[in-house]
């Protein structure tokens, strides 16, 4: 074929696209938006038969273009390959199954040295031959010589973040298991038969606390892969040890807030309805204490990863014991130690920055009086003695742990 022919296809497939565009616009129950504020990823559901059909038309000529593109050999090359990839898809939903799920998405690639050389040369002799491109091979020829002093045979990853992947998710007719289909930038349109049908939209991106192997590494400046940060591999390996003593102590802080959350939990729903209103008030204070301790040990890890030093294989107890001095004279409390309080004994504790121990030592139900002692620690403790309203101890004492 030749490329005026591959031309005239080029255009009629623009129409195409065009009207799968206004189809999945117009019949739109989500999308996604782009850094540039516009609307992308359509995900369109309809009931009109006519509809159906007309997007179906589309596909197939979506379908034959792509075919004609990658058997032209290379004739088709000035043809930018997102314009038609990925081809959209058109599902049947016959029972109500079908979900849209956004969630948090990377993705990387590899390169050696020579393979991004070579790139950069294709790119600037293409570029000296457009007018407009022409102004940037300025600062493509800087990169190109950055990369040729770079050692031969170096390895890079290129890695894109932040973005979201749109997946739509429906039960197949005559298939047991769900399928998962990835909405591409040109959208997908949902046929629905039963005219009520809806499409629950599932949004897993959330805003949490989380780092990477990449976390503090300096990328290296390589514009001709657009929104890719490229970093290499030897600096990410030289940063693994820090990754895992950063990924541990995140690690350490998410678990303990999720115990002591669950197990407060439980605390209040086994409580005596006499004393329920201490052990919510030692909770509150408990978890103030919770996240003074996280305060301390973000701190921490900001102190570690400035030392410069091998953190291969450290502990949380070794990393407050060696990097965590100052941090404790600041804050006015120490690290909790691990080691296990005893519940017997009144002998002066230092106060430290974990959860609190809760004692009520004697509940008189006569006089309706508490008497209570507390300490600072890294568990909730509980225990009690329930004294007969004639002053006869009946009760024997009931002790609940809960290592946090």
């Amino acid at each position: 074929m030749s490329k005026k022919s591959i031309e005239k296809e080029y255009k009629r497939f623009l129409q195409t696209a065009e009207r799968w565009k206004e189809l999945v616009v117009a019949n739109s129950v989500f999308h996604d938006t782009s850094y540039a504020g516009e609307e992308f990823r359509h995900v369109a559901l309809t009931h009109d038969q006519n509809i159906l059909e007309e997007a179906e038309k589309c596909l197939a000529e979506w379908k034959a273009f792509v075919d004609m593109c990658r058997d032209a050999d290379g004739k088709a090359s000035n043809i930018v390959e997102s314009v038609y990839s990925p081809i959209p898809f058109i599902i049947e939903d016959t029972n109500q199954s079908t979900h849209v799920v956004v969630q948090s998405a990377t993705t990387t690639r590899t390169f050696t040295r020579e393979q991004l050389l070579k790139k950069y040369d294709k790119i600037i002799k293409k570029s000296l031959k457009n007018r407009v491109f022409s102004q940037i091979v300025g600062a493509l020829e800087e990169e190109q010589r950055f990369f040729e002093a770079e050692p031969e045979g170096e390895i890079y990853r290129a890695r894109k973040e932040a973005y979201t992947d749109v997946v739509l998710t429906t039960n197949i007719e005559g298939s047991n298991a769900l399928s998962r289909f990835r909405v591409g930038a040109h959208g997908a349109l949902v046929f629905a038969r039963l005219p009520k049908t809806t499409i629950p939209v599932v949004n897993n991106v959330g805003e949490r606390r989380s780092i990477t192997i990449y976390s503090g590494v300096e990328s290296v400046p390589c514009s001709l892969l657009g929104d890719f940060n490229l970093y290499r591999v030897r600096d990410l390996e030289k940063h693994q040890p820090s990754y895992v003593a950063k990924s541990y102590i995140l690690r350490n802080i998410d678990i303990r807030n999720e115990n002591l959350k669950q197990k407060s939990a439980k605390m209040l729903e086994d409580a005596d309805p006499a004393i329920r209103h201490i052990i919510e008030r030692k909770i509150r204070t408990s978890r103030e204490a919770m996240a003074r301790l996280d305060k301390m040990d973000l701190e921490l890890l900001d102190v570690m990863m400035a030392s410069g030093d091998d953190l291969t294989g450290i502990k949380l107890n070794e990393a407050r014991k060696k990097y965590g001095k100052a941090i404790e004279e600041r804050y006015g409390y120490t690290f909790p130690k691990r080691s296990t309080p005893q519940s017997s004994g009144n002998h002066h504790r230092p106060r430290t920055a974990g959860l609190l121990y809760i004692q009520i030592r004697h509940f008189d139900i006569r006089q309706n009086l508490i008497s209570e002692s507390c300490h600072f620690g890294t568990n909730i403790f509980i225990s009690r003695h329930i004294v007969h309203q004639h002053s006869e101890a009946v009760g024997i004492p009931s002790v609940r742990r809960f290592d946090v």
